[in-house]
């Protein structure tokens, strides 16, 4: 009995986010057709595209699952990479690359909401741009994730859960560690913290 029920919760939340993906692919289908029709060539820079030709025959990569660490957390984080995935919260948001031979050009970000998944906004957001790299680069999964500070407006890539919890820094950032290569989670953790307790409260 208990194989079964096991079973069925399984099977349940499969086609829970089967059902998940699939509005997300249609909400940035949408938006990538209303992209081919809004962006001209002269403001197509706007949104980091040299021209609106790249955008024909534009596909759309893996979802970009966006995750984030609160300020008071991180300053609390006394070590541990156990701790270090405790410090991590989940939105209901995802950035869908858009690119043209493999390529990317462009992101579309896609949030839920009280009607379901809607396109939110699409731009060239450089932490994603480098986020692909970074999934190009290590042949990474639809398990990896982006993972912000937005107090500091530091962004990682993240992969691994728990002690295996680990962190590529990308974007612009003055932090000293090597930027898009993995290092374990606590060590990323704790190179925030001094920024994290000189932070005034100002938007960057």
């Amino acid at each position: 009995m208990k194989t079964i029920f096991l079973f069925s919760l399984i099977t349940m939340m499969s086609l829970s986010l089967l059902g998940q993906n699939q509005d997300i692919e249609k909400a940035a289908q949408s938006a990538l057709r209303d992209m081919q029709k809004v962006i001209t060539d002269n403001n197509a820079p706007m949104f980091g595209i040299k021209s609106a030709a790249e955008l024909q025959g534009a596909d759309l990569g893996e979802p970009v699952e966006h995750q984030y660490i609160g300020l008071e957390g991180l300053k609390e984080f006394d070590g541990g990479q156990v701790n270090a995935q405790r410090l991590l919260n989940k939105l209901d948001k995802v950035s869908v690359p858009v690119l043209k031979d493999g390529r990317y050009l462009t992101s579309i970000d896609v949030e839920k909401g009280k009607e379901g998944w809607k396109s939110t906004g699409f731009g060239n957001m450089a932490p994603i741009s480098d986020f692909e790299e970074v999934r190009r680069r290590n042949q990474l999964g639809d398990d990896a994730y982006l993972v912000r500070v937005p107090a500091l407006n530091q962004y990682f890539v993240a992969k691994g859960q728990g002690p295996d919890l680990q962190f590529a820094l990308i974007g612009n950032s003055s932090i000293d560690l090597p930027r898009m290569e993995f290092i374990p989670a606590e060590e990323a953790l704790k190179a925030l913290q001094p920024l994290a307790e000189r932070y005034n409260g100002l938007p960057w």
